[in-house]
């Protein structure tokens, strides 16, 4: 079953003297690429948090946000530094009277200096950092719900659209077959009306015309349309990461496409090739958002 790479998730979890909050969403990209948003308590143990993500996330740009409320005061919490703030407020009184200002000093001007204020950091317990993995895990397990069901959207609309490409491949072939012979009867007029004397060499002129007329001819490249439709159906329903897989599949029906449209000469194949065009495009749009 094929996966979006869109999706959102969020889960809650109590253990270890916390309340652990987690919020993650994900949207298109080649690789992965993971921005965590992570309280001071966390910090030391950002990789470890990494390492849980890339064991479930493949592909994506994936942003995460988790928060913890401590129970029964168990908090991290900051200490205002008194000396430096004394010495800072005594500063400022300075400045205000040599310049004659009239601003009053208030707690915002203390804010913008944070070294004043140091964190009395809680060390984080196994049971806590455990309850953290059961909250990341939680909210992976419901953002991969919502890539799975719109993956299987993404994977219905590509199998409608990959079996319009095979009828549209069908009516190339049928038409080919068809007007192989009539591409050579075609030359075959022309050059007589180009040439008086066709009888002085007509065992060369018809080998001539019916090499022209034989690279019109298209079954090769409906043949390999049909063996990428096959194996981009495989991809669909692998287990495995598959968006690569069909991004480089797309690439190949869209280049045998190309070979029709300029080898055909009829009108109808052209429009044809165009069309079968169209809907690889489409493809090309929706295998974008797959892992």
């Amino acid at each position: 079953m094929i996966l979006s790479m869109t999706g959102f998730g969020r889960a809650s979890v109590t253990g270890g003297g916390f309340t652990i909050d987690c919020e993650v969403k994900s949207f298109n990209n080649k690789f992965l690429d993971l921005s965590l948003r992570l309280p001071q308590l966390l910090q030391s143990r950002e990789y470890d948090i990494r390492e849980v993500v890339r064991t479930r996330v493949r592909r994506g740009k994936v942003y995460m946000n988790l928060q913890m409320k401590a129970e029964n005061g168990v908090a991290s919490a900051f200490s205002p530094d008194a000396s430096s703030i004394e010495a800072f407020i005594t500063g400022l009184k300075k400045i205000k009277k040599e310049h004659k200002l009239k601003d009053k000093i208030s707690l915002s001007h203390l804010l913008l200096f944070r070294d004043m204020f140091t964190q009395q950091s809680t060390e984080l317990s196994d049971d806590t950092f455990e309850a953290v993995k059961n909250a990341v895990n939680l909210a992976l397990d419901n953002l991969f719900e919502m890539r799975k069901a719109e993956g299987q959207q993404l994977s219905e609309d590509i199998s409608l659209r990959l079996g319009l490409i095979e009828q549209l491949t069908s009516e190339v072939d049928t038409l080919t077959k068809s007007g192989v012979r009539e591409q050579f009867d075609k030359l075959k007029d022309r050059a007589k009306e180009l040439v008086e004397n066709v009888t002085q060499y007509s065992e060369r002129f018809e080998l001539e015309l019916a090499l022209l007329a034989d690279r019109s001819d298209v079954t090769e490249e409906c043949v390999r349309i049909r063996s990428h439709i096959k194996y981009m159906r495989e991809s669909i329903n692998s287990a495995e990461e598959s968006g690569k897989r069909l991004n480089f599949l797309c690439q190949e029906l869209n280049r045998e496409a190309n070979t029709i449209s300029s080898k055909s000469a009829s009108a109808e194949v052209t429009f044809l090739a165009v069309k079968i065009k169209e809907e690889v495009e489409r493809i090309r749009e929706q295998v974008q958002n797959l892992e």
